[in-house]
């Protein structure tokens, strides 16, 4: 009797061994959190998930694709409680603009996927020009006017320079930009021989470096184009007369004082300058 119930106990034990051994292992799965539809290139993407059951060390491999292509490959360490995350960064030349998946693999073929569109960074807007007309003292009470147009700042004083041969402008450059002035060659001119002779070209100096810049040359009036740098403020430009009030002879001993003044500074070997 004894020997009948061992062998009883024996088979049921027996029976319950092959029912565990039998049994198939926890399905693993995973789950990405949905990512937004657009991007732009630059942006950083978080990716995240979760894993159900961890298994220990195990790491989430994460691929990125654009089409068949293999953009980024990433393993990453699954937290305890089954999460993971990381960032994309889509700055650089692999980075394309079209529609990108992203695949998160674990164990057991485990696998879930998310795409996204990748967009172009978008261009910043070219600043608004502005056009005005700023009044200028030419002496014994008479005034002028200077008109401009103007990217990336505002004018906020301009005066001609008769010790300088020329004009100074005053700007306030919130960004880089770039100012043209329309002015009439009778207030200041570069000619030779005072404001007689042939066309020369100006001297432009920006905050005390010189600078290259465009001139259209009219009959009566000469567009000047000037590019300028965030927070510079101090436009000058320099020519050989201003107002033929003054004389030839006067013109020329300006021109000769400006030229002392400009190799003192080293700008360069022109008789220009500004006071």
């Amino acid at each position: 009797m004894a020997m009948a119930s061992v062998w009883r106990i024996s088979a049921a034990a027996a029976a319950l061994l092959a029912v565990l051994v039998a049994a198939p292992a926890a399905a693993q799965t995973i789950s990405l959190v949905e990512l937004d539809a657009v991007y732009e290139r630059g942006d950083k993407i978080v990716v995240s998930g979760s894993v159900e059951p961890r298994v220990g060390e195990i790491p989430v491999t994460i691929q990125v694709k654009r089409g068949s292509n293999v953009i980024a490959v990433d393993q990453l360490k699954v937290a305890r409680d089954g999460s993971f995350a990381t960032i994309i960064n889509t700055d650089g030349n692999v980075w394309e603009v079209g529609e990108h998946s992203v695949q998160a693999a674990y164990q057991q073929g485990a696998t879930a996927r998310q795409t996204f569109e990748l967009s172009s960074m978008p261009v910043d807007p070219a600043p608004a020009a502005v056009e005005g007309t700023s009044r200028v003292d030419l002496g014994d009470g008479e005034e002028g006017t200077i008109s401009y147009t103007i990217t990336g700042g505002t004018v906020t004083d301009m005066a001609l320079s008769r010790e300088g041969l020329g004009l100074t402008v005053y700007v306030s450059a919130e960004s880089a930009g770039t100012i043209s002035l329309t002015a009439s060659r009778a207030y200041f001119d570069a000619r030779a021989n005072g404001c007689e002779g042939s066309d020369e070209e100006f001297i432009v100096i920006v905050d005390g470096r010189q600078v290259d810049h465009a001139v259209e040359r009219g009959e009566a009036e000469n567009v000047i184009s000037v590019d300028f740098f965030e927070d510079e403020g101090r436009i000058q430009i320099v020519g050989t007369c201003v107002i033929p009030e003054f004389g030839a002879a006067a013109t020329v001993a300006l021109a000769a004082a400006a030229a002392a003044a400009v190799a003192a500074a080293g700008i360069g070997a022109r008789g220009r300058t500004f006071a």
